[in-house]
């Protein structure tokens, strides 16, 4: 079958391609199957579908070659011969979607992508089974030619849409104009891109969910449109949120109508699914029918497409009481969207008969924190499925902030997608070590046995990771680096320093996979930065003696700390700032537009927002990123703790710091950063062990 032989040929080349036969039949099941046997020396793959196929290509791969295909360092390693299966395979998912992305992943992970690494984004789509997922690439388009439609010049228009790495919040109704100051080849580009996607996406099987429309408007709509019912809004984040466009009116429908014609006349998807959320996060409900604008909502949508399903977003009292009375059960699916920590579907009675999905978040901001709770992860939605009181639940999600971390607690999910009774943890766990790193050795089921039983054991409701103290903005009282991040451990902070020393002394044995050394210096990452915590403790006591030269020493120890921790990351390819900002800069036509498009790349995994805004979103995407640890955390430390031993020395008050004058100055600098791996890692690994373990 052409399409699953390119998909397995751009994975691991034509020649294994080759080993596999693929047939589809329709054997009338409700939910996708694969079939696997051996036949002529052949891999022989009969499947409901080609994403079902995909699904089995990937299931031979991982659980007899042992092969690990991730973001976060790939384990692509065959020896031998090809195992030949004594027994014919056969794996039906019970479930009818497997959803994939948060709008915000489109902008913490995917703002800058290009078309290659989409491509690799699709295939793993199709390798796990995913068939349902979010589609923002060049939507930004679409909202320029209806406001164009509608009276706005292009540069007005333009104004209206937030830059790339914004533009999810927009799109959920938070914001509008931020970071905006777009060239007209950019949208050009953008709908050149979605449309390759989409392509790719249907030859896979892959629905696009796209956007619909639920009332947004520019918030200077009312003097073009004086008479129009409008409502503002207010604040996310103390930012403007856009107006909403009373659904049920005469200018809503007009709008609307413009919106899904622009959307398929740019694009010409034909896909039943619409996300939107009109009241994300806030927004004004004042003197609202709600359920009535709700039920207009729907109707137009219904009017565009028949056939349409609505996705809305169990985030946050969302939906409320009122809005899920005047849904259509049949034409909308909601994604319970933090099921692994907070699943709300049972206090909402399975959302009255609504079609939702148990979804997983796992991940905000697109923090590289290790976290998870990979029991509830591997069986909670077992369970759910089998409760005669979860209703009509169809499937899962992946809805995670940011990608490129914690892979196991997504392969997880995706692997016991296709099961109907719970899995073993411990031995799911020692099959992926195996697939993880080519090798199983005792030391590193010990390293594994540690991480389950401590970080990926999050039993209690917060929002990702324990963050570095290394990356928090300086102040003598740091709970939290983001304004919404955990302020207290769930875990022994040794427990990393072990499971970093567990997973080294296979470092000569191991070294040759890409899962390993991506896990080694992750975890050496999390133990670092958890023992930083105590030396933090240190010094601020020892300023709060007002004891100057054992400060100086201990401030020190902490300063060179996160210099270290720089050098760690600058060792491997996967944690190096330069390469997100030159995938940015790699998107833009002219000098001026890269530079555009980096200030972008800088402003969200620092200060995200203006002065007013950052005082709750800064480094909310914080990232521990070699050059950005050096360059941007460090160096705060270092002009602190030149002020607090000022202020000692003078026995005067601590003189304050302008953080955003300092923070903003980086954002538009354009100063470069390695795109490849600096130092040796194993001596690296080896210094932090011996000096700070």
């Amino acid at each position: 079958m052409q399409v699953i032989d390119g998909l397995v040929s751009r994975v691991l080349g034509e020649s294994a391609a080759e080993q596999f036969v693929i047939r589809l039949e329709d054997r009338k099941t409700q939910t996708d199957y694969f079939e696997l046997s051996s036949k002529d020396n052949k891999i022989v793959v009969i499947a409901s579908t080609a994403l079902a196929a995909a699904s089995g290509v990937h299931w031979y791969l991982k659980h007899y070659l042992k092969i690990n295909l991730t973001w976060c360092g790939c384990q692509k390693k065959i020896e031998g011969e090809w195992p030949t299966l004594q027994e014919t395979i056969y794996k039906q998912t019970p479930y009818t979607y497997k959803y994939y992305m948060n709008y915000c992943t489109y902008g913490y992970s995917m703002a800058f992508w290009d078309w290659d690494r989409w491509e690799k984004e699709l295939d793993w789509m199709a390798l796990n089974g995913i068939n349902l997922a979010l589609s923002l690439v060049g939507h930004e388009g679409v909202w320029r030619q209806t406001l164009i439609e509608l009276g706005y010049s292009n540069e007005e228009a333009k104004a209206f849409i937030c830059g790339p790495a914004f533009l999810p919040w927009q799109w959920m109704q938070n914001i509008e104009g931020w970071g905006s100051d777009y060239t007209d080849e950019w949208f050009e580009r953008r709908v050149a891109l979605a449309k390759k996607i989409h392509i790719r996406m249907q030859e896979l099987g892959i629905i696009p969910a796209m956007q619909g429309y639920s009332g947004m408007i520019p918030r200077n709509f009312k003097e073009r449109y004086e008479d129009v019912n409008t409502l503002q809004q207010g604040f996310w984040c103390d930012l403007n949120r856009p107006d909403l466009l009373i659904p049920g009116t005469p200018m809503f429908d007009k709008v609307a109508d413009i919106f899904y014609a622009k959307q398929q006349e740019i694009f010409g998807v034909e896909s039943p699914f619409y996300c939107t959320d009109p009241f994300h996060e806030g927004g004004n409900r004042d003197g609202l029918d709600v359920g009535h604008c709700i039920k207009m909502i729907q109707d137009k949508m219904l009017q565009h497409d028949p056939q349409a399903i609505w996705i809305i977003q169990g985030w946050g009292g969302n939906p409320d009481d009122v809005t899920v009375e005047a849904l259509d059960p049949s034409h909308t699916l909601i994604l319970d969207l933090w099921c692994e920590a907070n699943p709300t579907w049972k206090e909402r009675k399975a959302y009255k008969g609504i079609p939702w999905l148990w979804c997983v978040l796992g991940n905000f901001g697109g923090k590289n924190g290790l976290y998870g709770n990979l029991q509830a992860t591997a069986n909670g939605h077992i369970d759910a499925y089998h409760n005669e009181e979860a209703g009509k639940m169809l499937g899962i999600g992946m809805t995670m902030e940011g990608i490129d971390n914690n892979s196991v607690v997504w392969d997880l999910l995706l692997d016991t997608s296709w099961n109907q009774e719970k899995v073993v943890l411990e031995e799911w766990i020692e099959n992926y070590i195996l697939r993880r790193y080519g090798k199983a050795s005792e030391a590193s089921k010990a390293a594994w046995k540690v991480l389950r039983e401590s970080i990926y054991n999050c039993t209690r409701r917060q929002e990702g990771g324990v963050e570095s103290i290394f990356c928090g903005r300086p102040r003598l009282d740091i709970e939290n680096v983001s304004t919404w991040g955990p302020k207290s451990y769930y875990y022994d902070q040794q427990a990393m320093v072990k499971a970093s020393k567990y997973l080294f002394v296979d470092y000569e044995i191991l070294k040759d996979s890409e899962g390993y050394l991506y896990d080694i210096v992750d975890v050496t990452r999390q133990a670092l930065s958890d023992i930083g915590r105590f030396q933090y403790e240190k010094w601020v006591q020892t300023y709060q003696n007002k004891e100057l030269e054992t400060f100086k020493r201990e401030s020190q120890t902490f300063l060179e700390m996160v210099v270290k921790m720089d050098e760690l990351l600058s060792a491997h390819p996967d944690f190096l700032l330069g390469t997100y900002l030159e995938q940015a800069r790699a998107l833009g036509g002219t000098e001026k537009e890269k530079d555009y498009l980096e200030w972008n790349a800088r402003t969200i995994i620092t200060l995200w927002a203006n002065e007013k805004g950052s005082v709750l979103l800064r480094d909310y995407s914080h990232r521990q990123w070699g050059g950005l640890t050096k360059d941007f955390y460090a160096k705060r430390w270092a002009l602190y703790f030149k002020a607090l031993e000022e202020a000692l020395e003078s026995n005067t008050m601590l003189e304050e710091i302008d953080w955003y004058k300092l923070e903003q100055t980086w954002t538009v600098g354009h100063n470069t950063y390695p795109t490849e791996p600096q130092g040796n890692l194993k001596e690296i690994i080896k210094y932090i062990q011996d000096i700070y373990f």
